[in-house]
């Protein structure tokens, strides 16, 4: 299972920064081995906050209103 959100923190001209939480998540897994000498099982919580820059970050076409 895995989710990113991404917010828009300020855009100049044709560049815009976001901010970026990516989180992925391994359940609990069995590892099925008969060797005693490693887990049962594992499971896994990767997040890892992130910054991007665009280039042309508007929108290419806009409704007229």
């Amino acid at each position: 299972m895995a989710f990113n959100y991404g917010r828009l923190l300020m855009r100049h001209k044709i560049l815009g920064l976001y901010a970026e939480l990516p989180v992925a998540m391994y359940f609990r897994m069995d590892l099925n081995t008969y060797a005693d000498i490693i887990p049962r099982d594992i499971g896994a919580l990767f997040v890892t906050p992130s910054a991007r820059l665009n280039i042309f970050s508007r929108p290419g076409i806009q409704p007229l209103g």
